[in-house]
């Protein structure tokens, strides 16, 4: 699990080592790469690698996986540019969230980031003509989530997900990010409409959060489902190694009224450092709990979190294990991770 951080965290580096380890290791850590969904992006930093010598077949099970990732992401945004368009044309305002609009601002290549579906977000408003137009299309949903005469529905859900006419993807149609006991860990969904951009895909172009909201959101997303996989915490570190891309100091006002997206915001940028070694902007620090500041109350379960992560490694047959710890962290540090 070393090793993955460390392909995962600093690039150039030179001193990784496969070491002495049996013949079938290579197998956990291929299984560690597909379970974290990051076997595309470590297959690329292995090839950059000079004097690191890799078992062959390894190098040949992340090569298939990484032509298997690019080509099926490829396909999928050009799904996200047909569907885009036929909302917009039945004017239905509609952003792309994860997926390739992340592929594109943290990583810059839509092969690098593995995703298995379409997130889009619609106003609350627009909801049920947006599902209605897809059901026209030929996308499928379960009885249980059309509820168009359910003024509750869409108060207690955030999303709902429809399976393509080929039922080879799903898209998740959101109208918040996380259902109604999480909103608060998010930017406020209702602005994201007030400063979207345009984000240009090799098919075409698709309106998008803007990059201080997508940082947030992925800070939700991650915290949500408790950091279980390195994908979504790779994602903050790669817009953290593009520092300069985001505006750190409007990152800081959107969450200064919302104390919960600062403690998972926080909680993000603190994984990625620790974890992954990556540096945090000079203009982020001043807003984060620093490494050498006074003990807090929430140190010793920091430090036991880390000792966790190295003991058990985050295979798919331990993160349950770190999954424990890392709730206690989510939940728990809703106050104090950021300065006031």
């Amino acid at each position: 699990m070393r090793l993955l951080l460390q392909l995962l965290g600093r690039t150039g580096r030179t001193e990784l080592c496969w070491g002495r380890t049996p013949r079938r290791d290579w197998r956990s850590f291929a299984a560690a790469c597909d379970y974290h969904q990051v076997a595309a992006i470590v297959y690329c930093r292995l090839q950059d690698l000079v004097g690191f010598t890799v078992p062959p077949a390894l190098l040949e099970h992340l090569r298939a996986r990484f032509y298997r990732v690019s080509a099926y992401n490829y396909h999928l945004a050009a799904k996200l540019i047909e569907l885009t368009s036929q909302l917009e044309q039945a004017h239905i305002s509609v952003l792309a969230f994860k997926g390739p609009a992340a592929a594109i601002m943290a990583y810059g290549d839509l092969a690098l980031r593995q995703y298995e579906d379409l997130d889009l977000v619609i106003r609350v408003e627009d909801v049920w003509k947006a599902v209605d137009l897809m059901i026209g299309s030929g996308f499928q949903t379960d009885a249980d989530s059309y509820q168009p005469t359910n003024p509750g529905y869409l108060e207690r859900y955030h999303a709902i997900t429809l399976e393509a006419p080929d039922k080879s993807y799903n898209v998740d149609v959101h109208w918040q990010l996380a259902r109604d006991h999480a909103r608060d860990f998010g930017p406020d969904i209702a602005r994201f409409w007030e400063r979207t951009e345009r984000l240009v895909l090799p098919q075409g172009s698709v309106s998008t959060l803007c990059r201080e909201d997508m940082f947030l959101a992925l800070c939700l997303h991650g915290t949500k489902h408790r950091w279980g996989r390195l994908k979504w915490l790779l994602d903050i570190a790669e817009l953290l190694r593009k520092a300069e891309t985001l505006d750190w100091s409007r990152v800081e006002e959107m969450a200064s009224s919302r104390p919960a997206a600062r403690a998972s915001g926080s909680l993000g940028v603190l994984l990625a450092r620790e974890l992954l070694e990556i540096p945090v902007p000079a203009k982020l620090q001043r807003c984060c709990v620093r490494r050498n500041e006074p003990a807090r109350s929430h140190q010793p379960s920091v430090r036991k979190f880390f000792r966790e992560v190295a003991r058990l490694g985050t295979t798919p047959g331990t993160i349950g294990t770190i999954r424990g710890t890392s709730t206690g962290l989510c939940w728990g540090w809703r106050i104090g991770l950021w300065r006031g």
